[in-house]
């Protein structure tokens, strides 16, 4: 079957949809580079930066940093934001 391909029209409402599916989906939500990766990042990050500052995760999605930060002492204060209503139920359970 030969489909059209068609280009995405990106605006707010799309983009927000997009991260709502793959906040939903438990293969995506595994795909997350913070899920499998982010406490790497920031055993690096807490060896070479003194931060005691807050840190604040633009684009938390469903919370897979501040779930990692939440272990670390180094970094007591710290905050998600995200547009995706999905992702933000996940943070909330």
């Amino acid at each position: 079957m030969d489909q059209a391909i068609h280009p995405v029209k990106w605006n707010e409402e799309t983009v927000k949809r997009i991260w709502d599916f793959y906040g939903e989906s438990p293969y995506y939500r595994s795909q997350y580079f913070t899920n499998h990766s982010g406490h790497r990042m920031l055993r690096v990050i807490n060896r070479i930066v003194d931060i005691k500052a807050t840190i604040v995760d633009y684009g938390c999605g469903p919370g897979f940093l501040l779930k990692h930060l939440e272990s670390y002492n180094a970094w007591q204060k710290y905050i998600g934001i995200d547009s995706s209503t999905q992702s933000l139920k996940q943070i909330k359970k």
